[in-house]
């Protein structure tokens, strides 16, 4: 090797006094960390592991708290539901007046569908759409004249989904093939 690339060499290579602060050295002639500093690191050690455990801690906390009381916002909306029922019992118990009470109950099942709307909660409404087992369970079969075949005929009982996600197939009865038109299975 030349002199100029042993120079270059020494150069590159760090000085282990620049790398550590001043005053602080990591280890004594036999390879062990002095005393002060190793009680030093062993009490950092000690608060970053207490730290940690308090994390997971509240962190189960926030997600017990998250489970019990997740849904308060949608139950929130849902009081004035209950309340509206509520009057309208009471008040149907003055007088017996159907009109008034049966307009009362729609009103009311209106303001329910708009909470659940309000919640991401869709009807799943499939009056003369093509069957689709992943969103209608079938109920029955049934003959039409004017709906074609694996189409819904009737809707039985109202579906519902929260954003894309069935919470209830929709219950239908779908229209059967003709009798001369029957595919074999």
């Amino acid at each position: 090797m030349s002199k100029q690339e042993k120079m270059r060499d020494e150069q590159q290579e760090p000085d282990s006094e620049e790398i550590l602060p001043a005053g602080e050295e990591l280890a004594d002639d036999t390879g062990a960390p002095e005393e002060p500093q190793l009680a030093e690191l062993q009490d950092r050690l000690l608060r970053v592991s207490a730290e940690f455990e308090n994390y997971k801690k509240r962190r189960q906390r926030e997600s017990m708290d998250l489970l019990r009381f997740g849904h308060e916002a949608l139950l929130r909306d849902l009081l004035p539901v209950i309340d509206s029922f509520e009057r309208a019992i009471s008040s149907s118990e003055g007088t017996r007046d159907y009109d008034a009470f049966h307009d009362g109950i729609l009103l009311i099942l209106q303001q329910l569908h708009e909470v659940l709307n309000n919640a991401g909660v869709e009807r799943i409404s499939p009056d003369g759409e093509l069957f689709d087992p992943n969103w209608h369970e079938a109920v029955g079969v049934c003959s039409h004249d004017e709906i074609a075949p694996d189409h819904v005929a009737t809707v039985v009982e109202t579906g519902y989904r929260l954003h894309d996600r069935v919470i209830r197939p929709a219950r239908v009865m779908v229209v059967r093939h003709a009798a001369g038109n029957e595919e074999s299975a």
